[in-house]
């Protein structure tokens, strides 16, 4: 599992058969969260909010890239546009 943080966002990288443990799952001090694991046929990305977990869309991702490039900007639209208001 790899882990990356930026700007007060947790974005967790599982390989293959990994799962996050609990204190990942309900860690309080990042105030988002992202995971993004393989599966049958692509990548999936989910956010947690508040306790619960939400998938980003229907269907999959074909890189992990791709799923991570679009988890980070939709934290940073997120971002930007709660300065905006």
């Amino acid at each position: 599992m790899r882990k990356l943080v930026s700007a007060g966002a947790a974005f967790y990288m599982l390989d293959k058969g990994e799962r996050l443990t609990k204190n990942e799952i309900f860690h309080r001090y990042d105030p988002a969260r992202f995971v993004i694991w393989p599966r049958k046929g692509g990548w999936d990305v989910m956010e947690c909010v508040g306790n619960e977990w939400f998938r980003l869309r229907d269907g999959l991702f074909d890189s992990e890239n791709e799923a991570f490039v679009f988890a980070y900007e939709k934290f940073c639209d997120e971002q930007d546009g709660a300065r905006m208001k």
